[in-house]
């Protein structure tokens, strides 16, 4: 713990978090943020000439490194003036720290006029960010800035914003250090992994597509391609997962002309975007799964008519869907989030709610009678059925009498 200002105390957290660049355009809003910049004498400032500009400085440099990258900015016109660089952020998925000044901290929302006041900034903030709050001294601006970082990368990533009054980036006071906070991750569906691993196993001609979302797993990406001798084929924001100078990294027109010849495409980092969704469709997919609610798929695939079964982990997810179009959601991961009394929770209240439950589903009568007397409709077990021991021995028989006595058992339950 030590004496600093807000400035100081919100430099020194970015430093903390590996942000040692900050892209801005100086304003007297945030005069003190910028004595604390000149004077850590490791904070690289960069000055452009306008506030957009320093919204998609920050936005280019969090594509290109995949880290969290920070750019600071006068309230009111200033704010509105890197807008379009924060919706860019947030609908490409980039980790991008915004720290807007404001107006003296005891005049916020009053309408008394200020030098670029505007009502319900912070409101606004929260309509175009992941993740918005103030800080209102040196003390919390640690935690802040932690808390906002972690929301940046955490799940699907987007951008957040800090604002600070411009008597607050000033004020003295205690200030402790604090640690980079554990990410929030989403949880592994291995059922859908074992199910992909079994396809591929099987695959003649697979094809590996790669969205922006897999660049932090470009060594496993090569490791796999490689040990299936796959091509990989990247999306706008996945390129570089692969360097363009490798046999096995193809250009999305060679990728186009490969999917119509392969038997098995592995989409990484890539269906939770309309763009590749898209894609899927238009290889004539009858059906998008993802592991997350995405609207902006919800309305690709209402628009072409295709199913859309989004996962969902909450009543508020399941409703969001609902409103969306979706008929039918996943529940994921179905154990985790409850079970079988979570289904009958959600049903009673919203009778009209079509569940499909993946993971914690067995293919067994007891299992299965548990989960469809709970009011499901649909159940993914793929991984129960076909297992890694049996596609390792090609007992494919034994897989298919795994699945018919499945299936048989199903219709016992529901009665059919």
């Amino acid at each position: 713990m030590s004496r600093q200002t807000t400035g100081e105390a919100t430099v020194q957290a970015l430093l903390a978090h590996g942000i040692d660049t900050l892209y801005a355009l100086p304003g007297v809003n945030n005069d003190f943020l910028f004595d604390a910049v000149a004077q850590s004498g490791r904070m690289r400032l960069l000055h452009p000439r306008h506030e957009q500009a320093a919204g998609y400085m920050a936005l280019g440099a969090a594509l290109a490194t995949g880290r969290p990258q920070a750019f600071a900015v006068v309230p009111g016109p200033g704010l509105l003036n890197a807008g379009a660089a924060l919706l860019t952020a947030y609908g490409t998925g980039a980790p991008v720290l915004a720290l807007v000044g404001q107006i003296p901290s005891d005049a916020i929302d009053r309408a008394w006029g200020h030098l670029h006041e505007i009502p319900d900034q912070l409101g606004l903030l929260r309509h175009i960010t992941k993740h918005a709050a103030r800080i209102p001294g040196p003390a919390d601006a640690p935690r802040l800035i932690a808390e906002a970082i972690r929301a940046t990368l955490s799940g699907r990533r987007r951008p957040a914003a800090l604002e600070c009054g411009i008597d607050t980036w000033g004020r003295p006071g205690m200030a402790t250090p604090v640690a980079p906070l554990a990410i929030e991750r989403p949880a592994i569906d291995q059922l859908a992994i074992d199910q992909a691993a079994a396809l591929l196993a099987k695959a003649e001609r697979p094809l590996i597509l790669a969205g922006g979302g897999a660049l932090d797993a470009a060594p496993e990406i090569l490791a796999l391609a490689e040990r299936l001798g796959a091509p990989v084929g990247t999306y706008r924001r996945g390129r570089g997962v692969l360097p363009t100078t490798h046999p096995l990294a193809t250009s999305l027109p060679v990728t186009h002309r490969l999917w119509k010849e392969a038997d098995v495409v592995l989409g990484i980092g890539s269906v939770v975007d309309a763009g590749t969704a898209s894609l899927y469709i238009n290889r004539a997919a009858r059906f998008v799964v993802s592991p997350c609610l995405v609207p902006e798929v919800a309305r690709v695939c209402n628009r072409r008519m295709v199913a859309y079964f989004p996962g969902c982990g909450s009543v508020t997810d399941i409703g969001e869907a609902h409103e969306l179009g979706c008929e039918i959601v996943k529940l994921f991961p179905g154990a985790s989030v409850g079970g079988p009394d979570f289904v009958k929770a959600v049903t009673g209240p919203m009778p009209w709610t079509k569940i499909m439950p993946t993971g914690g589903v067995d293919p067994d009568e007891a299992s299965l009678t548990r989960w469809f007397g709970a009011g499901i409709v649909a159940a993914g077990m793929g991984s129960k059925l076909i297992t890694d021991a049996a596609v390792a021995a090609r007992d494919w028989a034994g897989i298919e009498a795994k699945v018919r006595d499945t299936v048989a058992a199903v219709r016992r339950v529901r009665g059919a």
